[in-house]
């Protein structure tokens, strides 16, 4: 199966639904884009909003490889 096109926007977007709907993701945590208060135009990645444990960290980035495997992000 292709991987889907998707904007830098559409693809946080995805990742944060995604996070909200993981029964085992810390409270509160969140994808932003990276460097920290980037907009999508100059974002070069994605990170987590705060500090997290090992193993928070662990569950937003299943969240985060999951949803690469299904998705290019292109342009803005």
């Amino acid at each position: 199966m292709a991987a889907k096109e998707v904007s830098k926007k559409k693809y946080l977007k995805i990742l944060n639904k995604r996070l909200r709907a993981e029964p085992s993701a810390p409270d509160g945590a969140s994808f932003v884009f990276f460097p920290l208060g980037a907009k999508a135009k100059h974002a070069t990645g994605v990170v987590s909003s705060d500090t997290r444990s090992k193993r928070e960290l662990a569950v937003m980035a299943a969240i985060q490889r999951k949803a690469a495997e299904e998705f290019v992000v292109t342009g803005a």
